[in-house]
């Protein structure tokens, strides 16, 4: 049980992350 919501949360804080990266992605892209 805990360990399921564990592997949840690191789900949703990559899938966070991924967001992140891509909008600095597509800022660095409309710099240019």
């Amino acid at each position: 049980g805990n360990d399921r919501l564990k592997a949840e949360g690191k789900g949703h804080h990559v899938k966070a992350d991924l967001k992140q990266a891509g909008e600095k992605v597509k800022g660095a892209f409309r710099k240019h």
